[in-house]
């Protein structure tokens, strides 16, 4: 009888232990989904701004643009903005921003009737400009 009370006993100690190793695991658990709930908004923020500006980009590239030496800017549809300027070599920079302006990309091309052709490995996501050009007025 004794012998069956500890077996008992036994039993009971090891559910318990169980339960309270599952408890803290399921709560660490829970505390590293909220501690990584915020990067994961941020980085959903940052591919949503990324695919705005690239979305932009295409845009502009089926626009009809008249070259000039200056930023000229039009408003996407979809929250971004489409940029033109030309070089002095008669090429053009086309940028592509998202609505916050935070992520930009840009494309070399040409524009020929009006149309821009893209130069093929043109594209770019950092200022392609040597004197800094990119900042819009």
């Amino acid at each position: 009888m004794n012998r069956r009370r500890r077996q008992r006993g036994s039993a009971l100690l090891m559910v318990l232990m169980t339960l309270a190793l599952g408890t803290l695991l399921l709560r660490g658990l829970g505390l590293h989904h909220r501690l990584r709930q915020p990067i994961l908004a941020l980085e959903i923020q940052r591919i949503q701004m990324s695919s705005r500006a690239h979305s932009a980009l295409a845009w502009g590239m089926r626009q009809t643009w008249a070259p000039t030496p200056t930023w000229q800017c039009r408003e996407a549809p979809d929250q971004g903005r489409a940029c033109l300027r030309t070089t002095a070599s008669d090429e053009v920079v086309l940028m592509g921003l998202d609505s916050t302006e935070t992520m930009r990309y840009w494309q070399w091309g040409t524009i020929t009737a009006e149309r821009i052709r893209a130069q093929p490995r043109g594209w770019s996501d950092f200022c392609p400009l040597a004197d800094g050009g990119c900042e819009l007025p």
